[in-house]
C-alpha cells in the first residue's frame, strides 16, 4: 500500500515573496516520489498538523484541488490492482499523467454529461447545438486535443462558418461550461 501526505517546502525553496510550493508525497516501503501541485502559500498559510491551507482567501478551492490530487493518485493505484499490477512509485508515476485525461472523445463525453445533467431543456439544446459545431469542426476530438490554441482555432471557423459574433461567443462559453 502507498501512503499519500501533503508536505510544505519539502526541498527549503521559497519563492522571492516567501511563498513555497504544496506538494503530495507518495511513500513505500520506506522510498518515495514526490508530485508537484503548483500550489504556493505563505508559511502561515499552511497548517502542519492538519496538512491544509488555512488563513488563505482562497483555502478551500485549494484544499479540495490538492485533495483531488490525491484522490486521483489513489486512483491510478487501484486501477493498477485491478489490472493485477503491483502498484509500485514509478508505475504510479507514470500512471499519473496519463490517468487524468479520460480516453474517450470530448463529443461523446459531452452527449453524455447532457443527457444525465439537471439542466432545463432550453440549456440542453444549446449545449447539443455547440456539440454538434464541435462534430463539423473537428468529430472525434479527444480530451487532450482540447487546449487554448484548439478554441482559438474553432473561434476561427465559427467566424469563417458566418455565424454572428453574439452565436460564436455562446459557443466558446458553452464549450467552456463543458
Amino acid at each position: 500500500k502507498v501512503k499519500y501526505r501533503l508536505v510544505y517546502c519539502r526541498n527549503g525553496v521559497f519563492r522571492g515573496d516567501g511563498r513555497a510550493q504544496v506538494t503530495v508525497e507518495a511513500a513505500q516501503r520506506g522510498r518515495r516520489k514526490y508530485f508537484g501541485s503548483n500550489v504556493y502559500v505563505l508559511k502561515e498559510q499552511w497548517d502542519r498538523k492538519k496538512e491544509q491551507i488555512v488563513r488563505h482567501p482562497n483555502g478551500d478551492a485549494l484544499n479540495a484541488y490538492l485533495l483531488e490530487m490525491v484522490i486521483n493518485l489513489e486512483r491510478v493505484e487501484l486501477n493498477l490492482w485491478k489490472k493485477g499490477i503491483t502498484p509500485t512509485l514509478n508505475l504510479i508515476k507514470e500512471g499519473y499523467g496519463s490517468e487524468n485525461l479520460p480516453q474517450e472523445s470530448f463529443e461523446s463525453f459531452g452527449m453524455q454529461n447532457v443527457a444525465m445533467s439537471s439542466r432545463r431543456e432550453g440549456t440542453k439544446k444549446n449545449l447539443i447545438s455547440t456539440l454538434k459545431c464541435l462534430s463539423m469542426y473537428r468529430g472525434g476530438a479527444l480530451w487532450a486535443d482540447i487546449n487554448y490554441t484548439f478554441v482559438l482555432q474553432f473561434e476561427a471557423w465559427l467566424n469563417g462558418q458566418g455565424y454572428a459574433r453574439n452565436t460564436v461567443i455562446k459557443h466558446l462559453r458553452n464549450l467552456r461550461t463543458l
